[in-house]
């Protein structure tokens, strides 16, 4: 072998060498990584299966065989729609850290899985670097799936808008999203403000599965016409799934001041105003049985006010108001709610406390005493003929405060 040759020879393997040395891993080992305790094998042909609208807790082990410095691990899945946009990247990384020589170090990487990753089968890459060094890197299979029914409430759209008047109409389309496996039929959906006592209620025959969207039909609400003016609550409820399920929303509603609806005298207090009176204090009922109480709502005010019956009751007395807990009462009228008051397996003297409210404030309270007994009731014939005529003296109370309504607001005889 000529001198030549001998200088190429060894100028090649110099250069191996060196491309060797510019090319080598950072001396550490991935030695274990686990997603919810589960322990992931690299290249495996099996998968773990992980639901979307989640969060992943990725607990990765490394081991340094020598001292380094500025080290940080990243956990990252490609493929996402919207990866590139800022806090929306499927990714997690570590803060940089220290390594001593043959000592193990764990990390936990919290990478979140949006509910509009496509799901589908994709790799979760952790990724160990320095400064300089080239990086240690491992891949792990895994599938991104969903539940089996979920919906998700996409949209709330008002006609005319967030800002109504009181009186007006106001209409309403929901937009409904079927992240869920399978698709689902018979959708109900309710919107009302429930402090005003309207709601209305549609049904979507079929939503498609695969994020297919769906939405109602326009639903009509018409606000009381002297509702007190304020922001109020709209709640939406989703009921899915055989009415299994239930996703909820709620938004704001602005209402503002029907010019139409007629003002208060001179003098009448521009707080809500009316009376309330209970058919009785005690009732007396036995254990596993149910009573009545008549509540009577007088508005002696000016302007027509919406009013609710809210109760405080010891466990083991079941509340139930008919026709409603809210009932919307003309200026001089009256109306009667039935109060059904149902004791468990109580004994002794219980006490109900009935609060009637107009808006935000408090128009008068009441406090009944139930009496629960043991055993089964004789008869419940004389029962039925006092609460017979607690309704006719509830009646003939509001006839009275009506006529007495319209003889204050009558003219003056001449003389």
């Amino acid at each position: 072998m000529g001198v030549e040759q001998m200088k190429k020879l060894v100028a090649l393997s110099l250069l191996f060498v060196l491309l060797a040395v510019g090319v080598q891993a950072i001396p550490i080992t991935i030695d274990t990584v686990e997603v919810e305790e589960v322990l992931l094998v690299e290249n495996s042909t099996s998968r773990l299966d992980v639901e979307r609208d989640d969060r992943l807790d990725v607990r990765v082990k490394i081991t340094a065989q020598a001292s380094l410095d500025n080290v940080e691990i990243l956990g990252f899945i490609s493929g996402f729609e919207y990866n590139d946009i800022p806090g929306e990247r499927i990714s997690d990384i570590t803060q940089v850290f220290q390594l001593d020589a043959n000592v193990s170090y764990v990390r936990t990487l919290k990478i979140p899985l949006p509910d509009d990753v496509d799901v589908d089968d994709y790799k979760l890459r952790i990724i160990v670097s320095d400064r300089f060094g080239e990086s240690t890197q491992a891949n792990f299979d895994f599938k991104i799936d969903t539940k089996r029914h979920d919906l998700r409430i996409e949209d709330v759209i008002l006609i005319p808008g967030n800002r109504v008047r009181a009186g007006a109409a106001l209409l309403g389309k929901v937009r409904i999203e079927n992240k869920g496996q399978r698709e689902l039929d018979d959708v109900k959906v309710v919107m009302g403000i429930p402090a005003l006592g309207v709601s209305a209620t549609d049904y979507i025959d079929e939503i498609k599965n695969n994020d297919r969207q769906d939405e109602t039909e326009e639903m009509f609400l018409r606000l009381p016409q002297c509702s007190e003016p304020g922001v109020y609550k709209m709640v939406v409820d989703v009921y899915y799934n055989n009415n299994r399920d239930h996703e909820s929303t709620s938004v704001d509603v602005q209402v503002t001041e029907n010019d139409l609806c007629g003002k208060p005298a001179p003098g009448t207090p521009s707080t809500p105003t009316g009376g309330v009176v209970a058919g009785t204090n005690l009732v007396s009922v036995h254990a596993g049985e149910s009573t009545i109480v008549p509540f009577s709502i007088t508005n002696s005010g000016g302007t027509q006010r919406g009013y609710s019956m809210s109760f405080q009751a010891p466990a083991g007395i079941s509340i139930k108001v008919s026709p409603s807990s809210t009932v919307i009462v003309g200026p001089g009228k009256t109306e009667t709610l039935f109060v059904s008051i149902e004791a468990g397996d109580l004994h002794g003297p219980q006490t109900v406390v009935a609060t009637v409210s107009s808006g935000t404030e408090v128009v008068e309270s009441a406090n009944i005493t139930v009496d629960v007994q043991k055993g089964k009731p004789k008869s419940n014939k004389a029962l039925q003929g006092v609460l017979i005529a607690l309704v006719a003296i509830l009646v003939l109370i509001g006839l009275v405060m009506a006529f007495k309504r319209t003889g204050d607001d009558g003219t003056q005889p001449y003389y």
